[in-house]
């Protein structure tokens, strides 16, 4: 069975939605925040641990795919990253349920959340394919080179 390499390449639309995604699920969580009745103090947490929970995941999904590539990660920056995103994930479970909200706030806060985790470790999945394709694309530019080079030699040759 012969597979399109190209087909599984991230399309535009995919991207920008992915994009689009995590824009949205950050902006109605920070809108969330916003207009919720807590201490800024909370806010403050929330807030950050939406951002580190999102730069964690990245490393986490980053690290995944260095080792599946055969890239060198140090086993200490892995178990860093998973540590740091089970924490922060700890964190914002205990925060979110003893949080003086309503159930439907608490709900809206977690699916915003974990949207924005979700779209952003699509997204560095994205990003992560596109340089694989880009390398593929060089590696064939440059057979296709040498290949011309060859051909024009045996015309030479020829004539």
């Amino acid at each position: 069975m012969n597979i399109n390499i190209q087909s599984l390449r991230p399309s535009n639309l995919y991207r920008n939605i992915t994009v689009g995604w995590f824009i949205a699920a950050s902006a109605a969580y920070c809108v969330g925040l916003y207009n919720a009745t807590l201490l800024l103090s909370e806010k403050g947490l929330y807030l950050m641990l939406l951002v580190m929970s999102v730069f964690t995941i990245i490393s986490v999904q980053k690290n995944i795919r260095d080792r599946l590539e055969k890239i060198p990660v140090s086993e200490a920056m892995h178990k860093a990253a998973y540590a740091v995103l089970a924490l922060s994930l700890s964190v914002f479970a205990i925060s979110i349920n003893n949080a003086e909200l309503a159930l439907s706030e608490k709900g809206f806060f977690v699916i915003s959340f974990l949207s924005a985790l979700y779209s952003s470790l699509v997204i560095q999945k994205n990003v992560r394919d596109l340089e694989v394709f880009k390398k593929l694309e060089e590696k064939e530019e440059k057979i296709n080179e040498e290949i011309l080079v060859k051909k024009q030699e045996e015309l030479k040759i020829r004539s």
